[in-house]
C-alpha cells in the first residue's frame, strides 16, 4: 500500500502512519536507513527533512515437493515444508 508524505513543522513530532501492507510480507516498522538498522521513534521531534523506510519480513510460505517421472522413487510421495521469514 502507499503511504503519503507528511508535512511536519520543524521541531515537532511526525504522526505514525497506519502500517502499510505488502502481499506475502509482514510490516516490521519504520527505519531511518534503507538497510533498516535504526528504528524511528515517533516520540522524537523532526528537525529537518527525513525519509523513513519500511522494514518487511517474509511471511510464511509452503513449499510442496512432488516426485513424478522417470527415476522418481514412488515411495517419496508428496512432502510439504513450511518456511517462515526472519528479520
Amino acid at each position: 500500500s502507499v503511504v503519503a508524505k507528511q508535512p511536519v513543522a520543524p521541531n515537532t513530532k511526525a504522526v505514525q502512519p497506519a502500517a502499510p501492507s505488502k502481499s506475502g510480507y509482514v510490516f516490521c516498522g519504520w527505519y531511518r536507513e534503507t538497510n533498516c538498522v535504526n528504528e524511528w521513534n515517533f516520540n522524537n521531534a523532526v528537525t529537518g527533512n527525513i525519509t523513513l523506510y519500511a522494514k518487511w519480513q517474509l511471511d510464511e510460505i509452503t513449499i510442496t515437493y512432488k516426485c513424478e517421472g522417470v527415476g522418481c522413487n514412488p515411495d517419496f510421495g508428496v512432502k510439504q515444508v513450511q518456511v517462515r521469514g526472519s528479520q
